[in-house]
């Protein structure tokens, strides 16, 4: 019985010194398709949380495409940047480290204002922060059941130790 509470209390005792943090997300921007034209990534985004701490990844075959980080007024009139701010690699990923809105566009040819290849994302505060852990599990360990002894009685007490010489008659 003892060593059965012991073995329990060991495990609570690890099951409470278990982290509980937030894990960030990598999103495949365009998933399967990539970074492509004639995609709607806003149809993408819709449904997707993105936090801080989530990764974009942006995967396309360099130099087809690239992306830009870009504010909403460049994002709107397809204004390219300066080429050297250019991600060009064909596996960009960008760390999401602010909430706030996020846009990117690409900067090769007309691929912005004529396919729009063009991504505008929410980025929210991460909410699972390292939190207290949560209370440790009750564990209720029941006493075996004494057989009643006699018409009518459920619980008998234990028979005292007898001493020599006088009897014991267990009640």
């Amino acid at each position: 019985m003892a060593s059965d509470k012991l073995v329990l209390a060991a495990i609570a005792s690890v099951l409470l010194l278990l982290p509980c943090a937030a894990v960030a997300k990598d999103y495949i921007v365009g998933d399967s398709k990539g970074w492509t034209i004639n995609y709607d990534y806003q149809a993408w985004a819709k449904d997707k949380v993105f936090r801080v701490g989530d990764r974009l990844v942006f995967k396309y075959t360099p130099p087809e495409h690239n992306v830009f980080k870009v504010n909403g007024t460049a994002f709107k009139d397809c204004t390219i940047p300066p080429a050297n701010e250019a991600m060009k690699s064909g596996h960009d990923v960008v760390e999401l480290k602010t909430p706030g809105k996020k846009w990117y566009i690409c900067g090769v040819g007309q691929h912005c204002s004529m396919f729009h290849l063009k991504l505008v994302i929410d980025v929210v505060p991460a909410t699972a922060k390292p939190h207290a852990p949560a209370p440790a599990p009750t564990f209720h360990i029941a006493a075996p059941h004494k057989k009643a002894r006699g018409p009518g009685r459920t619980h008998a007490p234990a028979p005292s130790p007898s001493k020599k010489g006088s009897k014991s008659t267990g009640y």
